[in-house]
């Protein structure tokens, strides 16, 4: 009896609430594929028996091919980057291609089915993705990845950016009737477009600390138009704070310009500074 256990109930926990939420999207994926071919049958019952039978028997054709696709993603992929000591990361087009193209090539065409079922078995009681008993393999003399103890390594996945936090300060600097913006360069998501003084922290800043950056000549009067907006882009995540700061005394800043308020409209700018400008104005 307790061999029975150890060998079909597995002791850590975690590992059922990773089957759990697996299931649960599997579930869920099905559920809405099943809803698909109820509403196509409703559908097309409409025009008649023959239709209706046409349409009932494609689906038949999709459900084959589905679970076809599902044991080559499932099982094969796993197994063919270890067995073939596949390094080219799976979730890249030029990984999926490769393995796909080596699947078919592999696949028994007499009895699909069959040698579907055993990729999935396989892959779920063999050549599971965490701790393999690669000991017990019946493959382990021709796997690669066994011979070359990279078992744990394969397959690969391609690296995902880590998103990363950035803490800004625009200063919407004002002289007179003009404001001083400075046009983005080459080399980022917003070239050629124009924005107020940017200064880059490592964590949130406050005022003295902005001060002090910004070097400004003194008496300037610094508001704060905007505190901590959200902007997330691609892979960053950008928090940023927005002063308008008025100058009783005329300066210069390398590589902006002083251009006319009233002419701002003209100056085209990303949405995140469109929506500081807003906040600007408001305060007005």
């Amino acid at each position: 009896m307790n061999k029975i256990k150890e060998l079909f109930i597995y002791p850590e926990k975690v590992f059922y609430k990773e089957v759990f939420s697996i299931a649960v999207t599997i579930a869920l994926q099905n559920l809405i594929t099943f809803g698909v071919n109820l509403t196509d049958t409703m559908m097309v019952g409409t025009l008649g028996e023959t239709e209706l039978a046409a349409a009932s028997l494609a689906n038949q054709f999709i459900s084959v091919f589905q679970t076809l696709i599902m044991g080559m993603s499932m099982g094969a992929s796993v197994l063919l980057a270890r067995y073939w000591g596949i390094t080219t990361p799976i979730d890249t087009t030029e990984g999926k291609k490769l393995f796909a193209a080596l699947a078919q090539n592999l696949l028994d065409k007499k009895n699909p089915a069959q040698y579907n079922q055993a990729l999935m078995d396989f892959g779920a009681l063999q050549c599971v993705p965490n701790n393999p008993n690669c000991n017990e393999c019946p493959l382990q003399a021709n796997c690669i990845a066994f011979l070359e103890t990279s078992v744990s390594s394969l397959p690969i996945k391609a690296k995902k950016t880590a998103i990363r936090t950035r803490f800004l300060v625009y200063l919407y600097i004002r002289y007179k009737d003009r404001i001083l913006l400075h046009r983005r360069e080459r080399g980022d998501i917003w070239q050629g477009l124009y924005e107020p003084l940017l200064i880059e922290f490592s964590e949130h800043a406050e005022l003295p600390s902005i001060i002090q950056k910004a070097n400004l000549p003194k008496q300037a009067a610094f508001r704060l138009a905007v505190k901590e907006i959200k902007h997330v882009l691609t892979h960053q995540v950008l928090i940023v704070d927005c002063y308008e700061v008025d100058l009783t005394k005329f300066t210069t800043i390398e590589k902006y310009s002083f251009i006319p308020e009233k002419e701002r409209a003209n100056y085209p700018a990303s949405r995140l500074v469109e929506q500081l400008y807003e906040a600007i104005d408001n305060l007005k």
